[in-house]
């Protein structure tokens, strides 16, 4: 529990990093030298895990078209994954999956002390579970912040829409 608390605090920080830009640029950010309107965040919790939450994110950003960019601010540049708004092409919206669930099936494998190959029943009933717990987890932890509240949105991929 600490561990999953810890991983979502690391992901909130980086969130009130991005609301913190938007909030500076007026909800506009410069992508690719373009100026688009940016009204919202979409943290994308994977349905299940993987061994590598980077290439399941890269599966998921090619299938959906979500493409990468930096935002171009003052300070410096900040990496962002984007996808077009469906209803208006001069808005976009920032979509992350965060790479540190990684960590979530190490953990439930120390703790039922895996010893087969591939997946068991209790392994994927507890990576469930977890999942559950670290998306309510951020939620509340995006809820404590009046920002980030405001333009971040935190679903399931299988809830996905653009």
């Amino acid at each position: 529990m600490e561990r999953r608390k810890s991983i979502a605090t690391e992901i909130i920080t980086i969130l009130k990093h991005a609301t913190a830009i938007l909030m500076e640029t007026k909800d506009c950010v410069k992508l690719k030298d373009i100026n688009y309107s940016c009204k919202q965040i979409k943290v994308i919790i994977p349905d299940t895990l993987s061994d590598d939450i980077a290439e399941k994110a890269k599966v998921f950003f090619d299938t959906h078209g979500i493409e990468l960019s930096e935002i171009q601010n003052g300070k410096r540049p900040f990496k962002i994954q984007f996808a077009y708004d469906s209803l208006d092409p001069n808005h976009v919206v920032i979509i992350d999956i965060p790479f540190t669930l990684n960590t979530i099936r190490q953990c439930c494998s120390l703790l039922l002390k895996k010893s087969n190959i591939g997946l068991g029943n209790s392994q994927q009933l507890v990576e469930q579970r977890e999942l559950l717990n670290f998306k309510s987890t951020l939620e509340n932890l995006v809820a404590q912040n009046d920002y980030c509240k405001k333009v971040v949105s935190i679903q399931f991929e299988s809830e996905y829409t653009k």
